[in-house]
């Protein structure tokens, strides 16, 4: 096949080509070669899945859409963690100041306090300490039993739980109840020291370190 030049009606000259049976055949430029009555196709161009900017020009990654991330931000992450510290120093805090309010009711030497009733060991030996301030259990006034005493290991070492009359000529208190238990009859309780019955009353003991005492129900 040869290559020759036609002019065509305003004097331009086409390039075509002479088939076998002498026939021209155009020529054209582009994705598919076309002859009189018959298009020949070209394999298509790949495609590309990137996204393009201006003038059909790949644009970068750092400007392209991303998917979204499976991952929380760092953003997110930190603001958890700022949460999970401020509760963590939070709850530290209120355990150091229920620490310093049990430090400060108690008070004086470590001693050893046991409770028993007729029945039963109501507290066994338990190491304690005496209460800061004074005992004012049934009516005593202040300044007449000391919680740096029996009295006052008795009280911490049963929060409370007892109850006593104060009796003005003695200068003390009788100890009535201890955790609900009430002698009954002329039953009575009685404080022991160190194996001991004690001749004092229980705002008259002062403690002592390693000092043992026995809370005991006398029939």
């Amino acid at each position: 096949m040869e290559i020759r030049e036609l002019a065509g009606r305003r004097g331009t000259i086409h390039p075509f080509k002479v088939g076998g049976d002498g026939k021209p055949v155009e020529i054209r430029r582009g994705p598919a070669t076309v002859i009189r009555g018959r298009r020949s196709h070209k394999p298509p161009l790949a495609t590309s899945s990137r996204r393009e900017g201006a003038a059909g020009r790949p644009v970068s990654q750092e400007t392209s859409r991303r998917p979204p991330a499976d991952m929380p931000s760092w953003k997110g992450v930190a603001l958890m963690h700022r949460k999970t510290v401020v509760a963590l120093v939070g709850a530290t805090v209120m355990a150091l100041a229920s620490w310093s309010a049990a430090l400060a009711a108690s008070s004086g030497p470590a001693v050893s306090v046991q409770i028993k009733s007729l029945n039963k060991t109501l507290l066994k030996p338990t190491t304690g300490h005496g209460e800061t301030g004074w005992i004012t259990k049934g009516g005593t006034p202040k300044g007449k039993c000391s919680g740096d005493s029996a009295a006052g290991a008795l009280d911490a070492a049963t929060h409370g739980k007892w109850a006593g009359k104060y009796y003005a000529s003695v200068g003390g208190i009788f100890v009535t109840s201890i955790d609900g238990v009430k002698p009954a009859g002329n039953d009575y309780w009685s404080l022991y020291v160190n194996g001991k019955p004690s001749s004092k009353g229980v705002c008259d003991v002062k403690l002592k370190s390693g000092q043992k005492l026995l809370f005991k129900e006398i029939k």
